[in-house]
């Protein structure tokens, strides 16, 4: 039985007693009582759904709403993202705490869709730096080199088409370059640190 036709029954099981309030199937009162039974159905339906839309990770109808809320869509990465590329990057605003290590900072690349990997330089220290070692390959001639370092994207990032989560329409594949994750990192890095890119793979 549809939600529907357990509305219609227990509205004719509320009528009066009577002939006047015929119970019997393809009376106009009925046809009435359909209505009034099919908008409850809708209500009860679009409730359930609010379990839902409560959570940032499965909403659909609410998804510009909890993006509103969060500060979305970010300047850095647009708003021309698929659903679920929309729903990661949501997730990671909400739950964000910030940080300047480098798990920090590979995780929320990881959340965009890169795989990176973060190389911290040091200058050459007598006593301490073996013969061979170098700064890493930025370039600077002062001690400086201690505030660079470099993020290693090793390919492409690839948002594959996932059934039940992507939409009809959308690309099975979709290849992004790493514009979008240095926009994202030079607003959350410390301000005194320089980043270099060192792209691989493309």
């Amino acid at each position: 039985m549809s939600n529907k036709d357990a509305y219609l029954s227990q509205l004719k099981a509320l009528l009066p007693s009577g002939t006047a309030f015929s119970q019997q199937s393809g009376t106009v009162l009925e046809s009435v009582l359909s209505v009034f039974a099919a908008e409850f159905a809708k209500v009860e339906t679009k409730s359930l759904d609010l379990i839902r839309e409560a959570d940032p990770r499965t909403t659909i109808e609410l998804l510009l709403d909890w993006e509103a809320e969060a500060g979305l869509p970010d300047t850095c990465i647009g708003s021309d993202g698929t659903l679920q590329e929309r729903r990661d990057l949501l997730l990671q605003r909400l739950t964000s705490r910030g940080g300047q290590a480098v798990d920090f900072f590979i995780e929320v690349a990881s959340l965009l869709g890169y795989l990176i990997t973060i190389e911290e330089h040091r200058p050459f220290v007598c006593g301490k730096s073996k013969c061979g070692d170098t700064s890493g390959g930025a370039t600077t001639d002062d001690l400086k080199i201690r505030y660079h370092w470099t993020i290693t994207v090793p390919n492409a990032r690839l948002t594959n088409f996932k059934t039940g989560v992507s939409r009809c329409g959308e690309s099975l594949g979709k290849f992004t370059q790493a514009s979008d994750l240095l926009c994202v990192f030079n607003r959350i890095k410390p301000a005194h640190t320089v980043m270099h890119l060192n792209y691989e793979g493309v």
